[in-house]
């Protein structure tokens, strides 16, 4: 069963970026050099290596966390009757949360951000930008989200139907689509939209430490990392780290070495800001 249900990830994977690569195509927020055929091939081999470790060489994944959680009646997984309702939403919660906090410590912890600092390299912020993690990151993060689903007990089904939508949603919100003020206003008010998302990935070193979830935007209001931006100031920003615009950075070899890569003057400025202005009397 675990293996269809991989299927089912690849296949959603396809379908979803297949989908915003075409809306993409029509309706882009940025005008920006997409390269996709030299993108793709960088990008994509960087996934498949980082999917490949994460499958083979670390194969306690979240899915066999919680078939090892049920088959042990461990946590959420013993509840039945009408009070599975009240596990959907809290298991809901939960995972989301452990994921807003993995990418909060991802820009907090040095070592996790030099792992984390390849998906903020990128110039180009659009629906390749979703799978531009280095192996090491999808291992680490796999780690925390397997020990807490495992240690919680949460149902098989809430973790598989999560991470589908949560795939979907991370492709969404990475993409260049323009959503229109109406669709921005109603959408933005529960999850982060491409516009929203994207003042994470601005240039200005002060706002990596902003807009920090995939998903919900809750947990951004609540910790007071949250910020809006119209639709004129999506349009003119630049994305990704300067100091790594040069080509060389987005090719496979250059992303696999990148963690080893002294810290640049751009990283040095989001430190600063880490300790002195962003989150700073709201940290978890």
């Amino acid at each position: 069963m675990t293996y269809s249900l991989a299927e089912y990830y690849s296949l959603t994977l396809f379908i979803s970026v297949a989908l915003l690569l075409l809306l993409e195509s029509g309706r882009e927020l940025r005008r920006e050099d997409h390269a996709i055929g030299r993108r793709w091939g960088h990008t994509g081999l960087l996934y498949f290596i980082g999917l490949s470790l994460y499958q083979f060489v670390f194969p306690f994944t979240c899915l066999t966390a919680a078939y090892l959680a049920e088959s042990q009646n461990r946590g959420l997984s013993q509840v039945e009757g009408w009070q599975w309702l009240l596990v959907l939403v809290v298991s809901i919660l939960l995972l989301d949360f452990i994921r807003w906090y993995w990418h909060y410590l991802c820009h907090r912890v040095p070592f996790l951000w030099r792992i984390h600092r390849i998906h903020h390299t990128d110039q180009n912020l659009d629906v390749f930008t979703a799978l531009r993690f280095h192996p090491i990151e999808l291992v680490c993060a796999a780690a925390l989200n397997a020990t807490a689903i495992y240690a919680l007990g949460i149902p098989v089904l809430i973790v598989f139907a999560y991470d589908v939508v949560a795939i979907s949603i991370n492709n969404f919100n990475h993409s260049n689509i323009n959503l229109g003020d109406k669709w921005e206003r109603r959408l933005g008010r529960f999850i982060f939209t491409p516009r929203l998302h994207a003042v994470h990935h601005d240039a200005q070193s002060q706002n990596y430490l902003m807009n920090l979830g995939g998903f919900w935007v809750c947990w951004d209001k609540l910790f007071g990392s949250f910020q809006s931006q119209s639709l004129a100031q999506a349009q003119q920003q630049q994305c990704g780290l300067k100091s790594y615009h040069a080509p060389k950075h987005s090719r496979i070899h250059w992303m696999l070495i990148n963690p080893l890569l002294r810290p640049s003057k751009d990283e040095k400025l989001i430190e600063k800001h880490s300790k002195t202005e962003i989150l700073r009397s709201k940290a978890p």
